[in-house]
């Protein structure tokens, strides 16, 4: 992967990282470069997830990047209850994203969720999720 970014013209020089240091949070919140994913959501970026000292490096902001925009956005993304309008927040947001490159993940964790409907729950606009065993 390092020669393809040379290629491409970055500086790259791959550092290895024993797992008993990779554990400690303050090496991960402080040592530069590429991150090896992105957090589980667009709250990775906000500035109350920027680790340090003071928060015992809590936080999934390991690139220490913030925008008042950003947080405008996210604040504004969290206080709506409408799908269309969050997402048009979350597009502005990662707009910026692009932008600012605030971050290059390798690779994107991932969840699924799922569910049934109960037979007809659409005509009738009701939504019903089926439990194990129902």
């Amino acid at each position: 992967m390092s020669d393809i970014w040379r290629r491409n013209g970055f500086d790259v020089y791959p550092v290895a990282v024993a797992p008993e240091l990779f554990a400690r949070l303050e090496l991960r919140h402080t040592l530069p470069g590429l991150g090896y994913s992105q957090g589980p959501s667009e709250g990775s970026f906000i500035a109350a997830e920027i680790g340090s000292e003071a928060n015992r490096w809590a936080g999934l902001n390991r690139t220490g990047w913030t925008h008042p925009d950003y947080e405008r956005l996210w604040t504004a993304a969290n206080a709506t209850l409408d799908p269309t309008q969050r997402g048009a927040y979350v597009a502005q947001m990662m707009a910026l994203v692009s932008e600012h490159v605030p971050g290059y993940p390798l690779y994107f964790a991932l969840s699924v969720n799922a569910g049934s409907l109960t037979p007809g729950a659409g005509r009738r606009g009701r939504e019903r999720w089926i439990r194990r065993g129902e």
